[in-house]
């Protein structure tokens, strides 16, 4: 049966399951759900999976590897500086429509808003998601302040935890169905922020 289960197994189910917990969350989700959605019983389900804590945090990690390290590519080299950051932030204009993230979010940011409810490996890879994020907004800041672009007195601890702070603001918003000007602004007022921060 496991052997069939692997061979059975597409990136087209796998990705329906990954978008299942998106959409729902891991308490919103059965068993029966995702049987529905890959075709298995529920004895083959446990038997591959693990069960559904295992199940779900392998869905977030393929939404890690699928999504978030795609999402993040203008803040991965520390030389884009201030515009790798704004990059970041005004692409979700397009994702908004384009890629589901109105009325869905971030899976990993939904998912760590209620990380305290999970058990404690979903709980050390979102921390884990969480200190890469921070690191990757620091590293430019740095930069950016090592090569004399950054304007001066700006805390860079406090500007990395505001930027992912807002970074959590719009998935929420996302996730809310909030409409699209409050995204739109939201964005544009994070940009304005970014800018304010160069030394020119």
């Amino acid at each position: 049966m496991e052997q069939l289960i692997q061979r059975s197994l597409s990136e087209e189910i796998l990705d329906k399951t990954m978008m299942l917990f998106w959409e729902k969350g891991y308490f919103n989700t059965s068993i029966d759900d995702v049987t529905t959605v890959t075709g298995f019983n529920r004895a083959a389900i446990y038997k591959y999976f693990g069960g559904k804590d295992q199940l779900f945090l392998a869905m977030l990690q393929r939404f890690r590897k699928n999504v978030t390290d795609v999402v993040t590519v203008p803040l991965q080299t520390k030389t884009n500086g201030l515009k790798g950051m704004r990059d970041f932030f005004n692409q979700f204009l397009e994702l908004y429509e384009s890629k589901g993230l109105k009325s869905r979010g971030c899976f990993l940011i939904s998912t760590a808003v209620d990380v305290h409810a999970h058990n404690k490996d979903v709980a050390a890879f979102i921390k884990d998601f969480l200190d890469d994020l921070r690191a990757l907004f620091q590293n430019l800041l740095v930069y950016t302040r090592d090569e004399g672009m950054l304007k001066q007195g700006v805390d860079i601890g406090s500007v990395t935890d505001f930027l992912v702070g807002n970074l959590f603001g719009l998935m929420t918003l996302c996730r809310s169905s909030a409409p699209r000007q409050v995204f739109e602004n939201h964005i544009g007022g994070i940009d304005n922020f970014i800018s304010g921060l160069s030394a020119k």
